[in-house]
């Protein structure tokens, strides 16, 4: 009996001993979940009030550059053509007429006077003349003859300019090469502002007709030179016939320097037509995005809204009709602005060096390291490759530069 009471005793001493130990350990590992639960409450709460701070610093600096374009255009009719605006971040300005989005270009006073000018009695009358000689009679010397008369009778540049591109056909069809380049090399001199009734300069066309005639290479590339380093928005037809002039000269040029820098002009006219598609490309959705219905209320105070917009994203928004002034649209490099943002310190020194803005749609596969808070800009959320740490919220944002 001795045997089995001692192993009874040890059993009770052991049971004495562990299960105060298993409830210790259980305990702690309770109060270890707990702990990391404390944890990740306490950071979507930091992450939180971080997101809240940047997107109200996102939003106030959207609200500023808005105001300064929309007090610039408010002075100044014409410069929505203009490409060079106040804030650098600023890609585009238009205005809404019923509901649709008007593009820069799509206004051209000079253009609209070219379908005046071009329609004007006297002129129109020579220019109709010579060309039934032209075409329909095939009698290319009594064409040429009244379309120098019309080149007499033009009051205006575009009309002169317009004449003389006819002229210069017909002197080709005539055999006489010489006499046509030298009257598309004085178009070719013309200002931009000579444009025709599709806002595309007349100079163009007279650097088409040389190209095709195998000269005036350097003539043409200068010419092309000056248009792209203009800032202003070219319309449609005018940036695609540029292309085609650099396509061009990279096939035919004979001098190399020529073809070098004429690759180069190409990569800027690239450039620009990526940014000339997207405009288009948010002309035609502009009716879906309900940009408008953010000011449309009786609100005396309606609540900005700014959309995320594009391959190569946007920011876009519009201003509540002022008085003389139609809502203008402004659109700004999402890119550029956030990283204004981390220059002057709004962002801690520990956010993860890739963060961004995304959409949704562009955000598949990726996990938020900020949730969505705050409000007047829609869509948008702050995303990372994994989430961020307490101490990087922790204290607030320390200045990392001077602030604006």
């Amino acid at each position: 009996m001795r045997p089995s009471g001692h192993r009874r005793q040890v059993l009770l001493f052991l049971v004495a001993i562990i299960l105060p130990c298993l409830v210790l350990v259980a305990l702690s590992l309770r109060m270890i979940s707990q702990e990391q639960e404390l944890a990740e409450k306490r950071l979507a709460e930091e992450q939180r009030h971080l997101a809240i701070q940047i997107r109200q610093e996102l939003l106030a600096r959207l609200e500023g550059i808005k105001l300064q374009e929309v007090s610039a255009l408010a002075t100044q009719a014409d410069r929505a053509q203009v490409a060079d605006y106040k804030n650098s971040a600023v890609v585009l300005v238009g205005w809404v007429e019923k509901n649709r989005f008007v593009l820069p270009w799509e206004v051209n006073r000079d253009a609209e006077k070219f379908r005046r000018l071009l329609h004007e009695a006297q002129f129109a009358r020579k220019i109709q003349q010579g060309e039934h000689e032209e075409l329909a009679e095939r009698k290319l010397g009594k064409a040429a003859e009244l379309y120098r008369e019309a080149i007499d009778t033009a009051r205006h540049p575009a009309q002169a300019a317009y004449a003389r591109l006819l002229l210069a056909r017909v002197l080709t069809k005539a055999g006489q090469g010489r006499e046509a380049d030298n009257h598309y090399r004085k178009i070719l001199t013309l200002p931009s502002e000579v444009v025709d009734e599709h806002g595309v300069p007349l100079s163009l066309y007279a650097a088409a007709r040389l190209l095709e005639a195998g000269g005036g290479y350097k003539a043409v590339l200068e010419r092309m030179r000056a248009a792209v380093g203009k800032q202003s928005w070219r319309p449609p037809a005018e940036v695609y016939m540029l292309r085609g002039l650099a396509e061009t000269l990279l096939k035919t040029a004979p001098d190399v320097t020529v073809r070098e820098t004429a690759k180069d002009v190409q990569q800027e006219i690239l450039e620009q037509i990526r940014y000339l598609e997207q405009a288009l490309a948010l002309q035609s959705d502009f009716p879906k995005l309900m940009l408008r219905q953010a000011g449309a209320g009786q609100s005396q105070n309606p609540e900005p809204l700014w959309i995320p917009y594009g391959e190569e994203t946007w920011l876009v928004s519009v201003s509540p009709p002022l008085p003389g002034l139609q809502p203008v649209v402004v659109a700004v490099r999402a890119e550029e602005i956030f990283t204004s943002l981390d220059a002057v310190g709004v962002l801690p020194d520990s956010l993860p060096g890739d963060l961004r803005f995304h959409t949704a749609s562009e955000s598949k596969g990726e996990k938020a390291c900020c949730p969505s808070s705050g409000r007047g800009i829609s869509s948008l959320e702050l995303f990372g490759p994994r989430p961020l740490p307490s101490s990087a919220v922790q204290g607030g944002a320390p200045p990392r530069g001077s602030g604006n």
